[in-house]
């Protein structure tokens, strides 16, 4: 359970106008590829919780280059009207920017928020649409979390798996091969064993792990 200090708690619900309490949002985009964000016992300050400082920093967007509340995080278990085990919805981030002169189409970057001492992460993102606005200065990002990132065929990983498999070893290694560093947890039916059904010429790695929370009972996030 993450411990959360009475100290931050007064600043989350504090009014946000005095320079203690003033909140400030960073976008980070690295030169290179920068380690999955790990959550921890403590809330922040935790170094653990974000990117290795030994990658460089390609572009930085802070509050000086940030539209005034023009932040807009939306982010659901499920989709659909009627809830349903297994749904894997990717988080959609939108934001607007300005005297950005950088191309920051399908560049992943790390968002965290500053509140006083405390830095608190928000996750990656990567930008899918990055348009001028009618003020030219101005950009809007719109983004999505690296759930997107299953959205692409993995057939070739699902014909070389050997089986029969446990879920939990078809889930790690699902992950593994789209590159999304998971969070370590043991689910409901980890160990159940399957067989290959199907031999196909294309499947989606959203297919899959939609099929893997279904049996477990659970969702993607």
């Amino acid at each position: 359970m993450i411990n959360i200090s009475d100290e931050f708690k007064k600043v989350l619900v504090s009014d946000n106008v005095t320079p203690s309490d003033a909140r400030k949002f960073k976008l980070s985009f690295y030169s290179k590829g920068y380690d999955s964000l790990f959550p921890a016992e403590t809330l922040f300050p935790e170094d653990s919780l974000f990117p290795s400082e030994q990658n460089e920093v390609w572009v930085l967007i802070e509050n000086d280059r940030i539209e005034s509340e023009s932040l807009t995080i939306i982010e659901s278990l499920c989709d659909n009207s009627n809830l349903e085990f297994g749904s894997c919805s990717s988080a959609l981030l939108e934001i607007v920017v300005a005297d950005v002169i950088e191309d920051l189409t399908g560049k992943e970057f790390f968002l965290t928020e500053e509140v006083g001492e405390y830095q608190i992460p928000l996750g990656y993102y990567t930008v899918e649409s990055y348009v001028r606005q009618s003020d030219r200065r101005k950009r809007k990002i719109t983004a999505y979390n690296r759930m997107r990132l299953f959205n692409t065929d993995v057939s070739s990983w699902y014909n070389g798996l050997t089986f029969p498999i446990s879920i939990r070893e078809m889930r790690d290694s699902l992950c593994e091969y789209i590159g999304v560093r998971q969070i370590q947890t043991d689910l409901l039916f980890d160990s159940l064993k399957v067989e290959k059904t199907i031999n196909p010429v294309e499947i989606s790695g959203m297919e899959i792990l939609k099929a893997i929370c279904q049996i477990n009972v659970s969702f993607g996030t």
